[in-house]
């Protein structure tokens, strides 16, 4: 019988123990979070940071407003290129 209450009593400490962890955690995390959404509003002042894509760069069915200037492919900034969707040959072909 007083194993099981030393078993108890220990089981007890620990779920205490556990809990005040928890909570020191959970207030951490708030407080982190808090930190941050305060540094961020300083950072960006309340003003989004949204990039500005010229005209220029989109596709277009007019070949001289296209990015790809009626050539069928589209090269992007990295270097590589995909089908213009108006003006590749293979879909030229196919929407015949």
């Amino acid at each position: 019988m007083k194993y099981f209450l030393l078993t108890l009593v220990l089981l007890a400490g620990c779920t205490v123990k556990n809990v005040e962890i928890q909570k020191d955690i959970s207030d951490k995390t708030k407080s982190a979070n808090n930190a941050f959404q305060i540094a961020e509003q300083e950072v960006l002042k309340d003003v989004p940071v949204v990039p500005i894509i010229p005209d220029s760069t989109k596709p277009d069915p007019d070949p001289d407003k296209c990015a790809c200037k009626g050539s069928g492919k589209i090269t992007h900034g990295d270097g590589h290129s995909t089908p213009c969707p108006y003006h590749a040959k293979e879909f030229i072909l196919q929407s015949r």
